[in-house]
């Protein structure tokens, strides 16, 4: 998906069209699932009288579809817009990382309570995927990332170190004040990487959230 090549179509609607079975909890793009009685493929559960549930929430596709418009600005002074382009990115990766730790903690039926708790007390990218993600997965992040690796699709494992890459030079950006932090196409890279960095997310969710029918 080439998304620079897109302008009149929203990215958020292009990268996030995805929906969940209610019953063993499958993301994909089917979207027959919104029709009501339409059986999921993997178990047969029927799609309720409201519709299918979408997958990410309001707040995913907006996020991104502000990149798309930030992206497409006329040049401003010292090309900002395209270091707002990198700094989203990076809000967007926490966000996805926070929906998969919720979805997860949902499953497993954690309160509500004790799930913002558990994220209070971890406010920051690294410890979530270092304490909590574990914490609910029984594996650390990169194990998880080796499991849904597929180099013919994306490189996973790549991009996590091109997204932990991106977290670096943001938190020089903005505590150190490193201007020179988003040289060398980084934003272009990143409108590269949204969809990778969507897919991940759901091939997370599928891999550990979905409840596999038993054979």
């Amino acid at each position: 998906m080439k998304l620079k090549e897109i302008r009149t179509q929203s990215w958020g609607l292009a990268l996030t069209n995805f929906y969940q079975c209610e019953k063993c909890l499958v993301v994909d793009s089917d979207g027959a699932r919104m029709q009501v009685g339409y059986k999921c493929p993997i178990c047969g559960y029927p799609t309720p009288e409201i519709g299918a549930d979408t997958y990410f929430h309001v707040g995913i596709s907006t996020i991104i579809n502000t990149i798309q418009d930030i992206y497409f600005m006329e040049n401003t002074k010292e090309n900002n817009h395209k270091t707002m382009v990198a700094l989203l990115f990076c809000t967007l990766n926490e966000v996805l990382l926070d929906n998969f730790l919720i979805e997860k903690m949902n499953s497993i039926k954690i309160p509500k309570n004790v799930q913002d708790r558990l994220l209070e007390d971890n406010l920051f990218i690294s410890q979530r995927l270092n304490k909590v993600f574990p914490s609910l997965i029984g594996i650390k992040w990169d194990v998880a990332i080796k499991k849904i690796n597929n180099k013919k699709c994306f490189d996973y494992s790549k991009f996590c170190k091109f997204a932990l890459d991106i977290t670096n030079r943001r938190n020089s950006f903005l505590h150190r004040g490193n201007k020179y932090a988003f040289q060398n196409n980084i934003p272009d890279k990143c409108i590269d990487s949204l969809h990778p960095l969507i897919s991940m997310f759901v091939k997370l969710h599928n891999q550990f959230i979905h409840q596999h029918p038993k054979k």
